[in-house]
């Protein structure tokens, strides 16, 4: 049972394909599924061509297009219950399988004019609805018909050229491997053997054979059997019918091959040998036919000891003594010389001395050294004479170095095992010059015994050099940095530098280009390390040095000097001095600038540097007027037609530098005060809130506002506080000050107060600005605070008797409490009804009461004081 219920749910997973991506292409390309309910246990299918898979979850398949898939649509089979199929096609690129002459199958040789047939896959497009193009070679068929996405037919046209077919669709492209032959008669590609006598079979390649009617070779008929429609199997005649070509006819014509047939007549003969060279006793193996009647095989003249393995096959071994030249093979039925020539390479047995100087002459002995026109110490040419064909004698070239000698011969290079010394006394550098320069300019070395140096670096670097003398070194400086020491590195030792090699300086760049005093300048280069100076052009055109940080080889970074005016850098280094190409225009630089808002028409101090260079003041964007006090500090008024933004310093060059702050330019504004009695009643002798709020409506900033709340007499203020601002109070009066107001925003003041008496007292709030007022009739507010005696707040009820009304009763107070009445009490939400019966105020023994008369009815009902 619980299989079956698995299996239920397996098969009732949901599973949709919303889309494919993208909808064509070619075998090989990657195809995004999406959708949901995929598992892993899915399969992928093109058609009925099962697809790999790249990755697979719940909402999406990237599967791979099959080899052989064809156009169709996209098939997710789950493991368990029925596939789902892609809302579109997925359309495949063509694929040709194969082609031939209509009619003739197998027969790929088609006369311009003539049908062709291609069979393959994906021809058709868009739901069958375009034929694949068609290329014969670079030439596009017209006329193109496809009864089948699996077939066309078409008509080679007039200008067509043999080479591939082209097949292209808006999926993809097929070009096929093998070419389509345009000719109107029988053509022979080739031939194999090449070489034989009576009785070789040789198969021949080429188109249309079907009909052949004779084979000749060199003219003379051979037995044949037509094995394809491109293949004829031929046997050579039993006659000596001579080197010559083959023919093949056909009724469609004669077809000749462009090389010929080579009748050995029973001759051996040399197709080819390896290896082509080699010495004294290397074993060699001869290709060719004929060759088990050999009875003799020279190299070059001298016999050889061989073994024919085969009628086509000869090992045999390099004689000793031989010479490069060609191989000749004899038998009874004659002789053949190889037509190339078998190199004997070099070999040297011995050199004596081991060691030596430049110049000492070295005997070197072994064998066929009469060839050999170059002789290697290492890989320095050496000057010698071939004394003898072993023997040579060779002078130890200028820049020997220990290593092996190598003789080289047409035939090949041979190397010796031991390794020739060079001898040398220990390098000394005196001196070098220039003490300075760049990758690639020439140095010059001095000192001693330099004659075998095998090295020179900078630092780490080797340099490409050269020895001109023993006491001398011309270098070309690597592409390296630093300050280094010279090495030289020789046979007798090494010997390094006294003083440091200095590379140039070089600079890149450095940014930025402008700036104001104090800014950190970030110089780019090569060759900054160990600088000394960072030097500014400062007001008097004199130089000043700014201080500085190498924070490594390629990189400076320079503090802006006070004084700094409009120049070039320069930068100094051990390896050199460099001035930048382009100047540094330093800006003025705004500090603070007081007050940080005003009205049109007030002043503004403003102080920095360099504003001495000022040609004109803005306030967002309005020129200003501004008096200069020095270089350090100017005063502005603000225009009139400012409003709020940056202070812009223009200076005489162009530039615009402003500041990061906005000078707030007020106007009228619009306050506005709220005032919350927290309570609105209560008992003489208790303590009560005051929420004051001050709001700025806008549309500016407001300055210099004072709150002044006014409390009665009979009230006594305990505490004032607020979030912002400064807020007292003194006797009876409450005041905040506050030094600014955005527009938008509110501030609250609370005042905890005592009511010290019964009755009801005035509180008095107003709020005022520097600036002018929009509206004023929000700028002041006053409310009554009501202070009672407990029991005042009770309701007195009495059934009048003999009538069907009550009478209500309560203290008057400064408390103006009204009654309601509700004719069904709930646990909540009873409605309560205020009773609009006339109210009379009554004296009783000097104390003042509320009496209200109300009929009840037939209905119950309840009495509450109330007030809002």
């Amino acid at each position: 049972m619980l299989g079956l219920l698995l299996l239920t749910s397996l098969t009732a997973r949901a599973q949709t394909i919303t889309s494919i991506s993208p909808t064509f292409g070619e075998p090989g390309t990657e195809v995004t599924i999406s959708g949901s309910g995929f598992s892993q246990t899915d399969n992928v299918f093109f058609g009925n061509i099962q697809a790999a898979t790249l990755s697979i979850n719940f909402n999406q398949i990237r599967a791979i297009v099959p080899v052989n898939a064809v156009t169709a649509v996209i098939q997710i089979q789950p493991a368990f219950g029925f596939p789902t199929q892609s809302p579109t096609q997925f359309e495949v690129a063509p694929r040709v399988d194969s082609f031939h002459r209509n009619g003739a199958l197998g027969v790929t040789v088609v006369a311009t004019g003539g049908q062709l047939q291609i069979n393959g896959a994906n021809f058709l497009f868009n739901n069958f609805q375009s034929i694949a193009e068609v290329k014969i070679g670079d030439i596009i068929v017209p006329n193109v018909t496809a009864p089948a996405s699996s077939i066309i037919f078409l008509t080679v046209p007039n200008n067509a050229s043999s080479g591939p077919l082209t097949l292209t669709t808006p999926a993809g492209r097929f070009v096929t491997t093998s070419n389509l032959v345009i000719s109107d008669t029988v053509i022979i590609t080739g031939f194999t053997p090449h070489v034989g006598d009576a009785g070789t079979q040789v198969t021949i390649s080429g188109g249309d054979f079907t009909a052949a009617s004779s084979v000749t070779f060199n003219g003379v008929s051979a037995n044949f059997a037509v094995t394809a429609a491109d293949q004829i199997l031929a046997t050579a005649p039993s006659t000596n019918f001579g080197t010559g070509p083959i023919a093949v006819t056909t009724p469609t014509g004669t077809a000749t091959t462009s090389s010929n047939f080579v009748d050995t007549g029973g001759v051996p003969f040399i197709s080819g040998f390896s290896p082509e060279n080699g010495r004294a006793g290397d074993p060699v193996v001869i290709e060719g036919h004929n060759l088990l009647g050999v009875t003799n095989v020279l190299f070059n003249g001298i016999s050889a000891g061989f073994t024919p393995t085969s009628s086509t096959q000869i090992g045999t071994v390099v004689p000793a003594g031989v010479t490069s030249g060609p191989i000749t093979l004899e038998s009874t039925g004659g002789s053949t010389i190889s037509t190339n020539s078998f190199g004997v390479e070099p070999l040297i047995t011995s050199f004596t001395p081991l060691a030596g100087e430049v110049g000492d002459q070295i005997l070197i002995e072994g064998q066929n050294l009469g060839e050999v026109h170059t002789i290697l110490f290492g890989t320095n040419a050496a000057v010698f004479t071939n004394t003898g064909p072993g023997q040579i004698h060779a002078l130890v070239p200028f820049g020997a170095t220990n290593g092996p000698i190598s003789a080289l011969a047409p035939a090949g290079t041979n190397v010796t095992a031991t390794p020739f010394t060079v001898t040398f006394g220990e390098p000394l550098i005196t001196g070098f010059s220039p003490s300075n320069g760049l990758p690639g300019n020439i140095i010059i070395v001095t000192g001693f015994n330099f004659f075998g140096a095998t090295n020179v670096t900078i630092g780490n670097a080797s340099a490409v050099f050269g020895v001109t003398a023993d006491n001398q070194i011309s270098l070309a400086l690597p592409n390296s940095s630093g300050n280094s020491p010279i090495t030289v590195f020789g046979p007798g030792g090494t010997n390094q530098s006294t003083n440091l090699f200095f590379y140039s300086p070089i600079l890149t760049g450095y940014s930025p280009v402008k700036a104001s005093v104090g800014t950190l300048l970030t110089i780019q280069g090569t060759n900054l390390a160990g600088a000394t100076s960072v030097e500014f052009i400062s007001t008097n055109q004199s130089k000043i040095p700014g201080e500085f940080t190498v924070i490594h080889d390629g990189q400076i970074q320079a503090t802006v000097p006070t004084n700094v005016a409009h120049g070039p850098v320069t930068i100094t280094t051990p390896g050199g001095i460099i001035i930048t190409t382009t100047e540094f225009t330093v800006l003025p630089r705004i500090d603070i600038f007081t007050p940080l808002w005003g009205l049109r028409g007030d002043q503004v101090t403003l102080s920095g540097q360099s504003l001495e260079i000022i040609a004109q003041v803005q306030v967002n964007g309005v020129a200003a007027d501004y008096f200069p006090d020095s270089a350090t500090s100017i005063r502005l008024d603000i225009p009139q037609a400012a409003t709020t933004g940056p202070i812009s310093l223009v200076t005489t060059s162009g530039d615009t530098v402003s500041s990061a702050t906005n000078l707030v330019v007020t106007m009228d504004t619009d306050l506005a005060i709220t005032q919350t009695l927290l309570p609105p009643v209560v008992y003489g002798g208790e303590t009560f809130n005051v929420l004051i709020s001050i709001t700025n409506k806008g549309p500016s900033i407001a300055t210099q506002v004072q709150l002044t709340t006014t409390f009665d007499p009979q009230f006594s203020i305990n505490s004032v506080t607020s979030a912002v601002g400064t807020a007292s109070f003194n006797g009876q009066v409450v005041t905040c000050n506050l030094v600014s107001l955005t527009n938008g925003t509110s501030v609250q003041v609370t005042v905890e107060a005592t009511a010290n008496v019964f009755g009801g007292y005035d509180i008095v709030s107003g709020v005022s600005a520097a600036q002018g007022e929009v509206f004023r009739f929000d700028n002041n507010q006053s409310s009554l605070m009501r202070a009672i005696r407990v029991g005042e707040d009770v309701l007195f009820v009495t059934k009048l008797a003999g009538t069907n009304a009550v009478e209500l009763r309560w203290n008057a107070s400064a408390a103006a409490f009204q009654v309601q009445a509700s004719t069904n009490l709930l646990s909540s939400g009873t409605q309560w009804q205020l009773l609009t019966d006339q109210i009379f105020l009554i004296n009783s023994n000097g104390l003042f009461f509320n009496v209200l008369t109300n009929e009840i009815g037939t209905s119950r009902r309840s009495y509450r004081l109330f007030r809002d």
